[in-house]
């Protein structure tokens, strides 16, 4: 559905723009999407609770009695012991599939071992017999036994709780009863099982909660490009959305109010950082662009704005938007813009009310405020002139911060909770520009590599923060003057990360541009070039997009874009920007 709200955000333009000085600029931004068709369903029942029905609610009593009835000098694995099992309960009038019975059977076994080499052949011998959902079910079942033990203590110390704890400690501690291990330890613990049971994509998703922080585990179905699986201890859901970056949205016991996911992989190790949809509204609010957060990034967030500028570079905006997660966010923003010739600098910040329907908690209302700060280096031109024309060159530094504070409220939350998270982004580049000498043909390159700090492993709270390289992108683009009032255009870009393979985008476009206004159509593809990505990656699906804009000097300007990725025919979506400039 179009998202026309902020489309009555034009008005006060026309009613105030006559009212400022020459210092002073006013600008009205409004920005539509419809919003990407969105699977988003709940795996409800156990395998422990079927198990139990379809043995008329005596499983325990018949497998006691199998045990007392087999030949104890046989040494069993766990699929003979289920189809054993399985004969036993079919003589009972019980018809139970063996895969069932296993998986009850193997994380018996699991938390009865004795060491690490016992559970490993558990889920080795269990990996190549289950299907990938069997599997998920089995990650499920293993986060909510581990839950049961859940270290309240570990918890409450927060940034104190150093160290790591394993799978291994958490068996023991239950064989105890006593407690070992919390969200982080005990996601890691399930998607490193899933690795060990033959599943290639499985991840450990660390977050800003409406509660704290929190971890999850994620996984790509390999048999579905679009699907993945959420796992947040016993409980799961499957997404099949068309956003990109939906397949990070956490929306289930813990929702998730920050602005930044950070990705592990099955052994701890930090693979890579990504915004969140609200993430990426908040820093267009704050005067950015999507690609700024991640060169392969494409906004899919509707917005409205009514911006007041100064010549100086400080600006004001009351903003509305919409995220495909379902975020709707009011805001005040003040932005400021340096535009130093060595050192130039940007700082923003937004205060925002934040609503959302979510899974367990109704509608979640979310004070915050969110800051950014932005500080480049770069040198001045180097310039080369010849009878041809110049070449310019210039290398920079940055350092881009961000910091999110929520308040939040909501059924279950009735006292509200105060939460925190932060993000730092890394980058150093050079850029090449030539023109020649009648200024027709205007080439563009850039090189630069972007990192991002975090934790080594996301269990340990004690590790340092350190940076790690997110990717290396290169960037060409090449501008012709067709005639006088006509341009052609071509860009292509290339990133490469170091997990995730390589990914590009190539654009080709037209502009025609009169003394009093300026019309340009863009048309381009980006996708996966090398290696593999999972979906949640920008740039990672096969995408075809258009842009069209038009502006003129009396201060209007629109654009329409649409994009549309062919493995998925439900990913199709359309955005709109109108500004006016007084």
């Amino acid at each position: 559905m179009l998202k026309i709200f902020p489309l009555l955000m034009l008005v006060p333009s026309l009613v105030f723009a006559d009212a400022l000085d020459k210092d002073w600029n006013l600008t009205v931004t409004t920005t539509g999407s419809i919003a990407h068709e969105k699977a988003f369903e709940s795996k409800g029942e156990a395998n422990f609770n079927r198990l139990n029905t379809m043995t008329g609610y005596n499983y325990s009593y018949y497998y006691r009695a199998f045990n007392n009835k087999k030949d104890q000098n046989i040494t069993y694995g766990v699929w003979q012991e289920a189809e054993a099992f399985r004969a036993y309960l079919k003589d009972c009038n019980f018809d139970v599939p063996t895969d069932l019975i296993a998986m009850r059977i193997g994380m018996d076994k699991i938390f009865n071992s004795k060491n690490d080499d016992e559970v490993k052949n558990i889920v080795e011998e269990l990996g190549p017999k289950l299907n990938f959902e069997q599997k998920i079910e089995f990650a499920a079942q293993l986060g909510g036994m581990l839950l049961e033990g859940y270290d309240y203590d570990r918890a409450d110390a927060g940034l104190n709780s150093e160290g790591v704890v394993t799978l291994r400690d958490m068996i023991e501690a239950r064989q105890k009863g006593s407690f070992a291990g919390v969200c982080r330890d005990m996601s890691m613990a399930m998607a490193h099982t899933l690795k060990a049971m033959g599943v290639k994509d499985a991840y450990v998703v660390g977050y800003q909660s409406a509660v704290g922080g929190h971890a999850t585990v994620l996984v790509q179905d390999p048999d579905n490009k679009n699907k993945t699986y959420n796992i947040n201890y016993n409980y799961t859901t499957s997404n099949e959305s068309a956003s990109t970056l939906s397949h990070l949205n956490q929306n289930s016991t813990l929702p998730s109010v920050g602005t930044n996911m950070q990705i592990y992989d099955a052994d701890g190790k930090h693979l890579t950082s990504l915004p969140t949809h609200l993430g990426v509204l908040l820093h267009e609010m704050a005067g950015g662009k999507a690609s700024d957060l991640d060169p392969m990034l494409r906004s899919e967030n509707s917005l409205g704005s009514v911006v007041l500028g100064h010549k100086s570079g400080a600006s004001a905006s009351l903003n509305a938007g919409i995220t495909p997660d379902g975020d709707q966010v009011m805001a005040l923003s003040g932005v400021y813009e340096s535009g130093h010739e060595i050192a130039p600098s940007k700082a923003g910040v937004v205060l925002y009310n934040n609503r959302k329907d979510t899974n367990n908690y109704g509608q979640l209302d979310a004070n915050g405020a969110y800051f950014e700060v932005e500080q480049k280096v770069q040198t001045r031109p180097l310039k080369i002139k010849s009878d041809k024309g110049e070449v310019s060159m210039q290398v920079y530094g940055k350092i881009n911060s961000q910091y999110n504070v929520t308040y939040s409220k909501a059924d279950g939350l009735t006292d509200g909770e105060l939460s925190s998270y932060g993000a730092m982004l890394l980058s150093t580049g050079t850029e090449i520009n030539y023109k020649t000498k009648n200024e027709n043909t205007k080439v563009r390159a850039t090189l630069a590599a972007t990192g991002d700090l975090a934790k080594s492993d996301v269990r340990d709270e004690g590790t340092n923060y350190t940076p790690d390289l997110r990717d290396v992108t290169g960037t060409l683009a090449v501008t012709h003057r067709i005639s006088s009032h006509l341009e052609g255009y071509g860009g292509v870009a290339v990133t490469a990360r170091p997990e995730f393979g390589v990914q590009s985008r190539q654009e080709l476009g037209i502009v025609k541009q009169s003394e009093s206004s300026r019309m340009s159509f863009i048309v381009g593809h980006q996708g996966q070039v090398a290696g593999s990505a999972p979906v949640f990656i920008p740039g990672s699906q096969n995408n075809y997009f258009l842009e069209a804009s038009y502006g003129n000097k009396k201060g209007w300007s629109a654009s329409l874009g649409g994009q549309c990725t062919v493995n998925n025919k439900k990913d199709c979506g359309v955005r709109a920007t109108v500004t006016y400039k007084h």
